[in-house]
């Protein structure tokens, strides 16, 4: 390496170690809030990276990373103070404070964003070098990750992934011998983590992260092996953190000094450079200019304003809001996009799972970057059927087959969709969601908002779900309420074939994160579907019979169960109206607000457990809006408090079913019980 070469690089170790020195001192002193992790020691690591990545390359940097943070944002952009305002909290922040020291991001000079949770975005940048990839470029998506992060299931998908794949990846690994306070020979079974790369056939690397010659040109060489082509690379950079994760060190004191004082990578290039014929004077002159520029740095953080307290609920979602009434709401409402009369000219009867087909088919055509993705959905079709012949019309690059790896499958949706793509999920069964729901709580649902709406992640997750068919405690769960509470997460549940094809197309035309229940047993339900394009709004309730005694409120297969029991009570004069629920979050409060306005009487029927889930929402919202219009307190129809049986006697006992909709309705409204002997209606194809 040149002298001039090697100065620079010098200069942006500098920049980071005066840069956290800086920051370190300010949040002693209470100026930066919450939590700093501060990466000094491992400087040359990060300006290897720094000078060899690009601004259309994209890197997702770990809690120790503000030195590349600041490098990339001062290299591509001249702005590396907003990186310091963004740790002050201050609305001249990359995020305008949202983010702070583990969610910076700016996507125009590469920084995808950190994530607290450690290593989850391992999953997250595969769906990023699939999209260049997809696309033709030759940008490289970049993880930098810790050591304790190859004790993650993640880890593990993600470079299996990658490498089946043949994706742009660098693996990043900072191997500073510990995660917190835990060795790693604690920790792992092999002290090295190439050993993990290895074993997924990997190209890679191990080198010392201390020496910035030799990290560079690690750097170079595995970005170069990747832009050609040839797959994923691992670099381990062997290095050690200068400070302990807390307050105190408990490391050994010669580990220690063996670090601090032989193997500081600042002074090991100084002495490189000497080598070269730069002074000490020169050197002096690189450090007394990079920490001026930082203490200007935080000088104009401390300047800074705080964020306009607007900025709290900003950008939860990315669509339009739809208010709810009495409460400020930022919700999404109906995508754009309409349906034209012609496409809603001609129908055919279609069964639940055909209509589904019939909306995947149509978006793959209107969307080229549109693509599924998920296990056994290529030549199988999905478990179900739905996606069947797709794959032989599109092919496998937008109908990708994956391992069972549920957090890869979504993190790669999250990815790509922060790159501009559409990916459409399918995790085969709703109770599979918990092995992904972390990509889905801590990435999806947060990205546009922490990242200040730099970024979108308009992805589509459908599933089956419930119960009714002798699935057994695994294969029969309802999980609305598992993301009932999570903002910035759409939440889509049809109940009928035309509003299946009409939500699932407006889900994929909505720049938000869409959860897409399919009830297994309406996948056999069939109904008179428009052809063509057309979609149902997200976020709109539908009135599937109109009523003056008495409004149920369902969603899903509890619909057509309401409507059996509102048959069943017309016939004894009673009018019940039902209100499909059709989104779940956000829910048309306006729609059941007017009809128990109408009605003065409400009952509330889900098939989910009823302690803390859907139908405790709307009970509770209901009794709050129309207190003065109810004559009743409202009723609830749930299931009960217990997991789903295998035993179909046993899942009927605690799934609710048409007779008990009737039964509270009849409660609700004074009439006598159910006549004895009335027996249940299940619909067709159900147990």
């Amino acid at each position: 390496m040149d002298r001039t070469q090697l100065l620079d690089l010098y200069s942006d170790m500098w920049l980071i170690r005066a840069f956290e020195q800086g920051l370190e001192r300010e949040f002693q002193q209470g100026n930066v809030p919450g939590m700093l992790h501060t990466g000094l020691g491992q400087e040359a690591v990060q300006a290897a990276l720094a000078a060899n990545l690009r601004s259309t390359d994209a890197f997702f940097p770990d809690h120790r990373c503000h030195g590349i943070n600041a490098l990339a944002q001062e290299r591509h952009k001249g702005e590396g103070e907003r990186i310091m305002a963004e740790l002050f909290g201050r609305a001249t922040g990359v995020c305008s404070g949202k983010g702070g020291s583990l969610h910076s991001a700016d996507p125009e000079v590469g920084n995808f964003g950190d994530n607290a949770v450690e290593g989850s975005y391992m999953a997250t940048v595969l769906g990023v070098a699939f999209a260049a990839k997809m696309r033709g470029r030759d940008d490289v998506a970049c993880a930098i990750i810790g050591d304790g992060t190859a004790g993650r299931g993640e880890f593990h998908e993600s470079l299996n992934m990658a490498a089946i794949w043949d994706l742009p990846v660098l693996y990043a690994m900072v191997n500073n011998g510990y995660a917190i306070s835990n060795p790693v020979a604690s920790a792992h079974a092999t002290p090295d983590m190439i050993d993990r790369a290895k074993g997924y056939r990997i190209e890679c690397a191990q080198v010392d992260g201390n020496d910035i010659e030799a990290a560079h040109e690690a750097v170079r060489v595995a970005i170069e092996h990747i832009r050609s082509g040839k797959g994923p690379y691992f670099l381990e950079f062997k290095t050690w953190r200068w400070q302990g994760i807390f307050s105190g060190d408990l490391r050994p004191a010669e580990e220690i000094r063996y670090w601090r004082e032989d193997h500081d990578p600042i002074l090991m290039a100084a002495e490189r450079l000497a080598e070269l014929g730069v002074t000490t004077e020169e050197l002096e002159k690189v450090e007394t200019r990079r920490r001026e520029e930082i203490d200007g740095w935080i000088a104009f953080s401390k300047e800074s304003p705080t964020p306009d307290l607007a900025k709290a609920t900003a950008d939860v979602y990315a669509s339009p809001v739809m208010p709810r009434p009495g409460a400020a709401d930022t919700s999404p409402g109906a995508p754009a996009g309409d349906s034209p009369a012609e496409d809603q000219a001609k129908t055919r009867k279609f069964t639940f799972v055909k209509a589904l087909n019939s909306a995947l088919d149509i978006a793959m055509e209107r969307h080229p970057e549109m693509f599924l993705i998920g296990e056994d959905i290529g030549v199988m079709g999905g478990d179900f059927g739905v996606t069947r012949k797709l794959y032989d019309k599109y092919g496998a690059d937008r109908v990708r087959d994956t391992p069972l790896s549920e957090a890869a499958i979504i993190g790669t949706c999250v990815g790509s969709a922060m790159m501009g793509m559409r990916p459409v999920a399918e995790i085969m069964f709703a109770d599979f969601l918990g092995e992904c729901y972390d990509q889905i709580v801590n990435n999806a649902a947060k990205v546009h908002y922490m990242f200040d709406g730099q970024f979108s992640a308009p992805l589509v997750i459908r599933t089956a779900c419930g119960g009714g068919f002798g699935g057994g405690p695994h294969h029969s769960q309802m999980v609305e309420g598992w993301f009932l509470n999570v903002p910035g997460i759409v939440i889509v549940a049809p109940s009928n074939p035309a509003d299946a094809k009409g939500l699932l197309l407006a889900a994929i035309e909505s720049n938000d994160p869409v959860l897409f229940l399919e009830h297994k047993a309406l996948y056999r339900a069939r109904g008179e579907v428009p052809d063509g394009y057309y979609t149902v709004p997200i976020g709109k309730a539908a009135v599937a019979r109109q009523g003056s005694d008495i409004t149920v409120v369902a969603s899903m297969r509890m619909v057509p169960m309401a409507l059996t029991a509102a048959e069943r009570l017309a016939a004894e004069g009673v009018s019940v109206e039902v209100v499909d629920l059709r989104t779940i979050k956000p829910y048309d409060a306006e729609t059941i607000v007017a009809s128990v306005a109408k009605t003065g009487r409400a009952v509330v029927a889900s098939e989910a457990p009823r302690t803390g889930g859907l139908g405790a929402e709307l009970s509770a919202m209901i009794h709050e809006s129309c207190f003065s219009d109810l004559q009743a307190p409202v009723g609830r129809v749930d299931g009960l408090d217990t997991p789903i049986p295998f035993s179909v006697p046993l899942e009927h006992e605690i799934l609710p079913d048409d007779n008990d909709i009737e039964a509270q309705i009849r409660k609700t409204l004074g009439m006598s019980p159910v006549p004895v002997g009335a027996g249940s209606s299940r619909p067709e194809g159900e147990n």
